[in-house]
C-alpha cells in the first residue's frame, strides 16, 4: 500500500528545523475518509500538531497527500442545516460592514458554494476555489462559477488579474 503521508521537518512558514511538539492525538483516518462496511479501512495518519519556535506558526506534522484527501471528496456544505443558516447570517453582517455595495466574493475552500449562494444571492458577483473536482463541478452547475484547484501563490496573482476584469464589466 502506497504510503499516503509525509512528516515534515521544517516550519512552512520560515522553514526553520526546529519545531516542537505540543500535541499528539496518536493515529487517525484521514479527513473525508469514509468506508463502506467489507471493503478496506483507511490508511491511518499521525496527527500531530507542531510549533515553531522561531515564528510561533502552529502547523500539522504531517501532509497528507493532495489527491488522497480531494480526490474523491465526499462531504458537502450544504446538507448541513447549522452551515445553511450561519451563512444567511455571515452574508448579511460581512455586507453590512463593508464600503462596497456589490463586492466581488472569493472564497477559498468553497465546497459546493453554499456560502457564495448567500453572496450571489445579493447581487455580489461570486468565485469559488476549491480542489475537489466532483464538489467544483456540483458547485458550477448549480450557478456558482468555481476554479477546482488548490490554491497557490499562482493562482492568487490570477484572481487579482480576473477581480479587475470583473470589476468592469
Amino acid at each position: 500500500m502506497k504510503k499516503i503521508f509525509d512528516t515534515i521537518d521544517r516550519c512552512r512558514i520560515c522553514n526553520n528545523s526546529y519545531l516542537v511538539e505540543i500535541l499528539n492525538l496518536g493515529v487517525q483516518p484521514p479527513a473525508n475518509s469514509l468506508y463502506e462496511v467489507g471493503t478496506s479501512k483507511p490508511q491511518n495518519v499521525p496527527l500531530r500538531l507542531m510549533f515553531c519556535k522561531k515564528c510561533s506558526t502552529v502547523q500539522l506534522g504531517e501532509d497528507v497527500d493532495p489527491e488522497y484527501l480531494f480526490g474523491k471528496y465526499l462531504w458537502v456544505t450544504g446538507t448541513s442545516k447549522t452551515a445553511l443558516i450561519y451563512c444567511e447570517r455571515f452574508t448579511s453582517k460581512a455586507l453590512e460592514n463593508t464600503n462596497n455595495e456589490k463586492p466581488f466574493i472569493v472564497e477559498v475552500a468553497s465546497n459546493d458554494g453554499t456560502f457564495l449562494k448567500q453572496f450571489q444571492n445579493s447581487g455580489c458577483k461570486v468565485l469559488g476555489v476549491d480542489p475537489a473536482k466532483n464538489i467544483a463541478e456540483i458547485a458550477t452547475l448549480n450557478g456558482i462559477p468555481t476554479i477546482a484547484d488548490f490554491f497557490t501563490r499562482n493562482l492568487a496573482k490570477n484572481l487579482l488579474s480576473w477581480s479587475i476584469i470583473l470589476k468592469s464589466v
